[in-house]
């Protein structure tokens, strides 16, 4: 959580989160008009367990987005420092403490 982000680290999941957030939120309502019908204890029993469900998938979607961003971050990383590796602006012998570049 302390770790300092750019913006270009974090867009790309944040963007596939929002997404997916939004398709969720467009399903979720779809899904209550079609099953409208049958008896109230059914429905409050479903109406709960689709929240549960939805709050799962949501969680699930937030993680996916931090997994990209930190894909993401690590490649931007990893690209950087073959580059500054190839222009010899970077000493060779440095250990993974210089993975860290911003």
């Amino acid at each position: 959580p302390n770790a300092g982000q750019r913006l270009a680290d974090v867009w790309p999941g944040t963007v596939g989160s929002a997404l997916l957030f939004m398709a969720i939120t467009q399903v979720f309502p779809i899904y209550i008009r079609i099953i409208g019908g049958g008896n109230r204890y059914g429905q409050v029993l479903g109406f709960v367990s689709l929240l549960v469900a939805s709050l799962l998938i949501l969680a699930h979607i937030i993680l996916f987005g931090a997994y990209i961003n930190a894909g993401w971050q690590r490649n931007r990383r990893l690209r950087k420092r073959r580059t500054l590796e190839a222009r010899g602006e970077l000493d060779m012998a440095g250990g993974e403490d210089d993975l860290t570049l911003a």
